[in-house]
């Protein structure tokens, strides 16, 4: 019977982990392809006509459906606690990317460590 407990700690444990680390960093491809595909489109402009209305078009388009708003908000709440680390910075990526490694280090580690630790212990 406890070893059944065990089990189930452990893979309940492990499932909370890659549920977490997948969300945070589906999220930040979410993030990172629009701004990718953005600064791409925006040089090319600049190189073809350097005018600030064809960088103003090259932007990214924010429309966002309601699955992406969804996993940005799961993100935000999961990287709330490390914003403090980063909140000097005006760099969008800067931001995202402390917050998005810092929670992989603590929900993705920190929760596969504590489900060995369990696996250990029994």
């Amino acid at each position: 019977m406890a070893e059944n407990a065990v089990n189930f700690a452990e893979g309940t444990l492990r499932m909370v982990a890659m549920a977490v680390c997948a969300c945070v960093l589906l999220a930040f491809a979410l993030f990172a392809v629009p701004q990718i595909n953005g600064a791409a489109k925006g040089q090319a402009a600049e190189v073809v006509g350097g005018s600030a209305a064809a960088r103003a078009a090259a932007k990214p388009k924010a429309h966002e459906n309601p699955v992406k708003r969804a996993i940005d908000g799961a993100a935000s709440t999961l990287e709330s606690p490390f914003a403090g680390l980063v909140s000097g910075s005006s760099s969008q990526w800067a931001r995202r990317g402390v917050e998005t490694i810092c929670a992989l280090l603590i929900y993705g580690l920190g929760l596969g460590y504590i489900a060995r630790f369990v696996r250990v212990r029994r």
